[in-house]
C-alpha cells in the first residue's frame, strides 16, 4: 500500500469557518432563494487516497473509501440541508508504525446521517463549493489480537450536556469534475472512547484530529451534480 504525506490544503480560512457554522456567503444565498443541487436524489461517491484521519499522534491510512446518501431534489434548498451522508466505508485501513491493520468505520446510516451544509462559494474557485458536514461519527478496531485497541471519533460536547455531539468535517465540492474533496486542515473531531490503545496503536484522548485526504483524488460522485445559488 504506498503512504502518502500530509498535504494541507488552501483556503484554510473559508473551511474553519465550516466548523463553526453556515458563513454570511451562504446566509445570503439561501436568503435570495437558497441552493440548487441538479439532479437531486441518491448518490455514491468513491475515493482512493492513502490517509483519511491523521492526527499528530498517529494516522490511519486506507487504499480507498466509498460514501453514499442523497442530495435535496427541488430549488430553493436552505444551506443547511442541501443532502446527507448515510454510509461510509472504508477499505484495507492501517495506523501506526510498524503499519498495523485496523478495521476503520463510519458510522452514518439512514438513521444517523451525517449531514451536508453549504457554507457558500470557494473564495478561490468560482467553480467550488465548500461543504460542512456533520454528525461525523467514526470506529476504530485493532485486528491482531496482540494489539487490541478500540477507538471512537466524534466531536466535542458543544451544548455542554455532558455528551459528545458529532464531529464536523470540510469538503470543497467542484461543479465541473462532480469531485468532493476532503479539507485536511478543518475538521473538528476528538477521540469519545479509547480502550487498551497504546504502542502501535496510540489514539489518545484529545481534541485535534482531522479527516484527511489528498486533495487531487477526493470522492467521485457517480452521477456528477452542480452545487448553485438558486436565482
Amino acid at each position: 500500500m504506498a503512504r502518502g504525506t500530509l498535504r494541507r490544503l488552501a483556503a484554510v480560512g473559508a473551511a474553519l469557518a465550516a466548523a463553526c457554522g453556515l458563513s454570511a456567503t451562504s446566509a445570503s444565498a439561501t436568503a435570495g432563494g437558497g441552493w440548487t443541487v441538479s439532479p437531486g436524489g441518491a448518490f455514491r461517491a468513491a475515493a482512493q487516497s492513502d490517509y483519511f484521519l491523521t492526527t499528530t499522534a498517529n494516522v490511519v491510512w486506507c487504499t480507498s473509501s466509498e460514501i453514499t446518501g442523497t442530495f435535496a431534489s427541488g430549488t430553493g434548498a436552505s444551506g443547511a440541508d442541501v443532502g446527507e451522508i448515510t454510509g461510509a466505508e472504508f477499505t484495507d485501513c492501517a495506523t501506526g508504525a510498524p503499519h498495523t491493520a485496523v478495521s476503520f468505520t463510519g458510522n452514518a446510516s439512514a438513521a444517523h446521517p451525517w449531514k451536508l451544509s453549504v457554507v457558500g462559494p470557494d473564495p478561490d474557485d468560482a467553480h467550488r463549493v465548500v461543504l460542512r458536514i456533520s454528525g461525523v461519527s467514526l470506529s476504530l478496531r485493532g485486528l491482531d489480537p496482540a494489539l487490541p485497541c478500540a477507538v471512537d471519533f466524534g466531536g466535542p460536547d458543544a451544548d455542554g450536556d455532558g455528551t459528545q455531539d458529532g464531529g464536523t468535517a470540510t469538503a470543497y465540492y467542484d461543479n465541473r469534475t462532480g469531485v468532493m474533496a476532503l479539507d485536511s486542515g478543518a475538521s473538528q473531531l476528538v477521540t469519545t472512547s479509547a480502550t487498551t490503545c497504546d504502542g502501535a496503536l496510540f489514539f489518545p484522548r484529545q481534541a485535534g484530529y482531522w479527516m484527511a485526504g489528498r486533495y487531487h483524488d477526493g470522492y467521485h460522485l457517480d452521477v456528477p451534480r452542480t452545487i448553485t445559488p438558486t436565482p
